[in-house]
């Protein structure tokens, strides 16, 4: 099982992280900021439908055309990104805890959106951002040792 879904990591969710890494590293994060705490504020949960990029900034220019208000866009947006993840997370697998890490779990509107869409309260450690690295210097540490 272990194995199974570290394959699965490695070919599905890996390159989808680079994709947001890639798409977040092309937005200042000052603006993802201001849409996560939009998002928050969200009275009305509009949708986004389109699982394709381009598709789906279409449907949010017709949402600001449609005079929508930005919460609820933000909230689209994060939505729309939660779908995505969760779909990721049923194939993994998990039972009611979750955790996120990253630069992107600073962002309490996406953070929320998963949540809505688990049903479950997702943990954001303090610094999420030096998750990766820690787990990478033990992994190095432990490697270390069984070569010894």
């Amino acid at each position: 099982m272990q194995k199974m879904a570290r394959r699965f990591a490695e070919e599905k969710i890996i390159p989808i992280a680079d994709k947001l890494d890639q798409a977040e590293a092309e937005i200042p994060q000052e603006i993802l900021d201001e849409m996560g705490k939009l998002a928050i504020q969200s009275r009305e949960d509009i949708g986004i439908e389109s699982i394709c990029a381009v598709f789906a900034e279409s449907e949010i220019i017709s949402l600001i055309h449609k005079r929508c208000r930005p919460e609820d866009i933000a909230r689209a947006v994060f939505s729309a990104l939660a779908n995505r993840i969760y779909t990721l997370i049923i194939k993994v697998g998990f039972e009611r805890n979750l955790a996120m890490v990253g630069g992107i779990a600073n962002n309490r509107g996406l953070v929320k959106a998963i949540e809505e869409k688990t049903g479950c309260t997702v943990f954001v450690p303090h610094e999420p951002i030096i998750v990766g690295a820690i787990g990478a210097a033990l992994i190095a540490c432990d490697k270390k040792m069984v070569g010894s």
